[in-house]
């Protein structure tokens, strides 16, 4: 890790000094306004025929040929049919009128790969092409403190808004680079990278059958400030005086954002990661794969997050993985490569690799089980015959940006749910109030915005002693708030 770098992570945990970095332009890409105001203007753009068009700057949008532009259109409706539609933040729930204007304006977290995609696009292009718009993040004028809520301020100067709208009217040339970008993460969207069907190495990476730990989050790969406090804590329990000399690992239950391009694997991912490269011998480093990360096809999912030599050392070209001693066995999953399902011949995989005499622990990015959303029945149904005939002691998962866990499902004797690493959502539940099964228990705490209350991130160490392993669950200011043991 850099200097620079230690100094970033450090500046953003204790918000103890001025934090400007220019990769925070997330939570105004996150703006609902903003998104449906570009939607419309690109329809418009794509359909006004070339002789007409203003712009006198050429850009890639120029090449695209009319089926190009007929699959940009129906892209660019399906973005626009899913702004449209109600969301999580603007249901029942809520609990005033004024959570639901911040919405809008603040919050929103898209779960398609159109509207992904044309995050990704139209942050890139203001960073690449008009980086004299953005402005780096400020601190808090009163407390000299990082922001707390869901990202930067303002990043775009005063002089590019209205007063409706954050980015104002778009111009023509910033409709067509953001337009040929988009088309791009479309295209490779529907043209996947391969799959991978065995994890790279033959046999399960070796761990000792005493004092190990593994950091595991979910949902990380934001990169905002609060985002960043997680990191700095994750390595605070790597460097931990009473886990000095054990073995470490870090793993990352899947999805940077917004759509896995390189960008942003570079600038929210692999920028923070917890584990140094010079440690890349030492500590273990794993990334699975998520719904976001293959919302551009998963080609920088595998060909740069994972080709990193950080994660390359030890995870490989591969979204599966398996680590074991004498005890334990777990299993990286790929859940994302085909949306909440399984790809390849992964249940027959964990049957053959099985070691005789281990509990196992699986990993995944998508939910096994649900209290608020739709499970992945898929995978449900493609991993019962793996729990039928494998002691299945735990199962961490994340996509769903909540901490829970869950009664004793079939098979599963400690599932729970760890998806609320770095994304910023409301919490919208009483913390006193019933938790809907089969959910045994939700961390409900939350960071106070005024208007809004943001669920507050964290994360889980393992630590491994022989015939159990302790859970530890660490939220965003380093307190452990639940322990539990597996057995």
């Amino acid at each position: 890790m850099s200097d620079e770098h230690a100094k970033l992570v450090k500046n953003a945990a204790s918000c103890a000094t001025p934090y400007k970095e220019r990769v925070f332009m997330i939570q105004q890409i996150l703006n609902k306004n903003l998104l449906q105001d570009l939607t419309v203007a690109l329809q418009q753009e794509v359909a006004t025929p070339h002789e007409e068009r203003r712009s006198t700057e050429a850009t890639p949008m120029d090449d695209l040929n009319a089926n190009d532009q007929a699959r940009l259109m129906e892209a660019l409706e399906a973005a626009r049919t899913e702004l449209a539609s109600p969301s999580d933040a603007t249901s029942a729930e809520l609990r005033t009128e004024a959570v639901t204007s911040v919405h809008d304006t603040k919050g929103y977290m898209a779960s398609c790969p159109e509207v992904s995609n044309l995050q990704s696009a139209a942050e890139q292009y203001f960073q690449e092409r008009r980086p004299e718009v953005v402005e780096p993040m400020q601190t808090d004028d009163r407390r000299g403190e990082a922001p707390p809520l869901a990202g930067a301020r303002l990043t775009i100067l005063p002089e590019y808004l209205n007063e409706r709208r954050l980015f104002g009217k778009f111009e023509q040339t910033d409709l067509r680079w953001i337009g040929s970008w988009f088309s791009e993460g479309m295209r490779k969207f529907r043209g996947r990278r391969p799959f991978v069907t065995r994890p790279v190495r033959k046999d399960p990476i070796p761990l000792p059958n005493e004092n190990v730990r593994l950091v595991v989050v979910g949902d990380w790969g934001s990169g905002i400030p609060r985002a960043l406090k997680v990191s700095a804590l994750m390595r605070r329990e790597i460097d931990a005086t009473e886990v000095a000399g054990w073995q470490k690992h870090v793993i990352h239950l899947g999805d940077v954002y917004y759509s896995g391009w390189k960008y942003e694997y570079r600038d929210r991912f692999l920028k923070f990661w917890p584990v140094k490269p010079e440690e890349k011998d030492m500590i273990g480093s794993f990334n699975l794969n998520g719904n976001h990360d293959m919302y551009s096809g998963g080609w920088d999912y595998f060909d740069f997050a994972l080709a990193d030599d950080r994660f390359a050392r030890w995870q490989g070209i591969s979204s599966l993985f398996t680590l074991a001693n004498a005890k334990w066995q777990l299993f990286g999953l790929d859940t994302a490569y085909r949306d909440a399902d399984l790809s390849g011949d992964q249940p027959e995989w964990i049957v053959s690799a099985a070691l005789p005499g281990r509990k196992s622990i699986l990993l995944s990015h998508h939910q096994y089980s649900s209290s608020f959303e739709t499970p992945a029945y898929k995978v449900v149904e493609a991993m019962y015959p793996v729990l039928q005939k494998l002691e299945v002691a735990g199962w961490f998962w994340g996509h769903e940006h909540r901490c829970m866990t869950f009664a004793n499902l079939p098979g599963i004797r400690y599932p729970a749910c760890i998806g609320h690493g770095g994304v910023p959502v409301y919490q919208t539940h009483d913390a006193d109030g019933p938790v809907p099964p089969p959910g045994q228990w939700e961390y409900r705490d939350y960071v106070d915005g005024g208007a809004e209350l943001w669920a507050k991130f964290g994360f889980v160490t393992l630590d491994f002693y022989g015939n159990k392993v302790e859970v530890r669950y660490i939220n965003e200011d380093g307190e452990v708030h639940r322990t539990n043991t597996i057995e």
